[in-house]
């Protein structure tokens, strides 16, 4: 960890990274190997048969960050909320995440659940790549 922070300026955090980046490459090292295990010992695992619900009991945990990672989000977002007229309107903007500001992604529009109204979504520098207009959840206008 000591490498890690030569020529790092004084605010970074890089020694604290790279302890992080250990413990999951340890976890997933750890996983992958228990994976592995079955194939090289099949005699020494019929015997021991509890020593397969060990290595399914590492695994499990594992596959969840996994799935977790595949699946997140990989914007940030904000949602804001506004009851009008019996309605729920919900408005959902995204975000480029950037460390000095953040740049909006897209913004997006729901009424009771539904889409509505023009969805923009943008670009980096900012430049509107794509609009799309609902009404009730229905696509009108591309």
């Amino acid at each position: 960890m000591y490498v890690s922070n030569i020529g790092a300026s004084g605010g970074e955090q890089k020694p604290l990274t790279t302890l992080a980046t250990m413990i999951a490459v340890t976890i997933y090292g750890a996983a992958f190997i228990s994976a592995l295990t079955p194939l090289f010992f099949k005699k020494w695992l019929k015997r021991n048969w509890w020593f397969t619900i060990i290595i399914l009991i590492t695994f499990i945990p594992v596959i969840g960050l996994i799935k977790d990672m595949l699946t997140a989000d990989p914007y940030s977002y904000s949602e804001k909320t506004k009851e009008i007229n019996g309605d729920t309107f919900l408005i959902k903007t995204e975000y480029y995440d950037d460390n000095e500001f953040k740049k909006i992604r897209s913004i997006s529009y729901w009424k009771n659940n539904k889409k509505d109204s023009t969805w923009t979504t943008y670009s980096e520098n900012g430049n509107i790549i794509n609009q799309e207009t609902y009404r009730n959840d229905t696509l009108i206008k591309k």
